[in-house]
């Protein structure tokens, strides 16, 4: 596939190359160690980069598809995580974005986006989420719509 880069996607791109190569090297393939990590998160943060798959108006990048390929090439390029905040950035999250209430979005999402929301709380509160609430099988479809239970039920957050 030939990827066709518009003048404003090549720019994004020398914006991204230049920021995660302030962190590491082109070329390094080794996993980062913890200081690197420990800088690596709030300059995502500060810049709002910290949830690029999420929508804007919940407090995402807002990135086209483009953008997104562009983020986790260079990311990778030099091997650094392309998100912060394991489960609730990239599971929690895009889920709350796409089928959690108004009232769930603005209790759960600013403590995801800024990492206040400790990793233990999300097990405890997905632990009994997961056991009382199981996926919908959709009729003659190997399609499991797992968003189901966050469309229709709250986190406990206990």
């Amino acid at each position: 596939m030939q990827l066709e880069l518009t003048t404003e996607d090549r720019t994004f791109q020398d914006e991204v190359r230049t920021f995660v190569h302030g962190f590491r090297e082109p070329g390094a393939l080794s996993s980062p160690d913890e200081s690197l990590l420990a800088r690596w998160k709030p300059a995502l943060i500060e810049r709002g980069w910290q949830a690029f798959r999420w929508p804007k108006q919940f407090g995402g990048t807002g990135w086209s598809v483009t953008e997104k390929y562009i983020w986790e090439r260079e990311g990778s390029s030099v091997a650094l995580p392309p998100e912060i905040g394991g489960m609730g950035i990239a599971m929690i999250g895009p889920i709350l974005c796409g089928d959690g209430t108004d009232e769930q979005r603005a209790r759960h999402l600013p403590g995801i986006l800024d990492g206040s929301v400790p990793c233990h709380w999300w097990r405890r509160a997905l632990g009994p989420f997961r056991c009382r609430h199981q996926a919908h099988r959709q009729p003659d479809s190997r399609h499991v719509d797992a968003a189901h239970a966050a469309r229709h039920h709250e986190f406990s957050g206990h």
